[in-house]
């Protein structure tokens, strides 16, 4: 499969060192092309982003599960530069259900609805709430006077929705990284073919894909990748 993405993009798959790992790439990669925001979409705990604490000026962890939100106003109540949203992402600015599950830590939680290959596939993954929650745009939160940005999207199903709501700021975005579906776990109406094109369109190119988590049949569940727009360097 990645071979078929690589050439999707119009890149040859090589080897690279078997010890880089997804948060050796990140640092490295920043170090070669700095962003000065981090957006954390299903920020969840805050572990992603309490990790690049010091690769970032500025740091917006962007939550829509209110049972998470005090935790994560303790776990940043010393960093000025962090802003947390107890908000949802989607292409347009509304309100709607959001679906909490019994998994540990909420992950599974999501604004879209759950199917039958859910159960099938996961444990814990019930809805045991439902909830009304706000969604805007990404082009809508943004600073208008942001240079580089670094967008992690982790949204259980709304991933495309969540990239086509950055606008204008797609041309701000250096690194996106991003939950790819491959069977469907959420009623979503798009592929991780139709992301893919999204970014090949927008001039990005995948350079890590992180482990992906498969069916008791070995079957690929979902995979996230880190993409970088084009750069010379």
């Amino acid at each position: 499969m990645l071979k078929k993405i690589f050439k999707h993009f119009g890149y040859t798959l090589t080897k690279i060192k078997k010890n880089q790992n997804l948060d050796e790439i990140i640092k490295f990669r920043l170090q070669n092309n700095p962003c000065d925001l981090l957006i954390d979409i299903g920020a969840n705990q805050g572990d992603f982003s309490k990790n690049y604490l010091n690769n970032f000026k500025e740091l917006f962890l962007i939550e829509p599960n209110k049972n998470l939100i005090n935790n994560l106003n303790l776990k940043f109540q010393k960093e000025k530069k962090v802003k947390i949203f107890n908000i949802g992402i989607d292409k347009i600015k509304s309100s709607g259900k959001f679906y909490i599950t019994n998994d540990t830590g909420q992950t599974l939680s999501s604004m879209r609805t759950q199917t039958d290959l859910m159960d099938q596939t996961l444990k814990n993954s019930k809805i045991i709430k439902e909830v009304n929650v706000n969604f805007d745009r990404l082009d809508n939160i943004i600073p208008t006077k942001v240079k580089n940005i670094f967008l992690k999207t982790d949204t259980q199903g709304n991933e495309l929705s969540v990239l086509e709501s950055l606008g204008k700021f797609i041309e701000k975005t250096v690194f996106i990284k991003c939950e790819m579906p491959v069977l469907n776990l959420y009623n979503i109406d798009y592929s991780y073919w139709d992301i893919l094109d999204f970014f090949r369109k927008n001039d990005f190119i995948p350079v890590f894909f992180d482990n992906g988590i498969r069916n008791e049949k070995g079957k690929l569940i979902e995979f996230d990748v880190i993409f970088e727009r084009k750069k010379n360097d």
